[in-house]
């Protein structure tokens, strides 16, 4: 995996709101993935979807 798929997940699970399931089928993904592009079409939605999410005010 490279550095910027590497960076980018981490910010999308770390940084927003994701459920067990979904860090666990991100993970799953990317471990066969070399970059952004070699991730299937339907992970890169799921990521963009989170990365789309904000926690609620005041749960920061």
């Amino acid at each position: 995996m490279d550095r910027d798929l590497s960076r980018r997940l981490g910010r999308a699970l770390g940084e927003h709101p994701v459920s067990p399931a979904e860090r666990r089928i991100v993970i799953a993904a990317a471990e066969g993935a070399e970059t952004w592009d070699s991730l299937p079409d339907d992970i890169k939605t799921l990521v963009r979807d989170i990365e789309a999410r904000t926690f609620p005010l005041g749960l920061l």
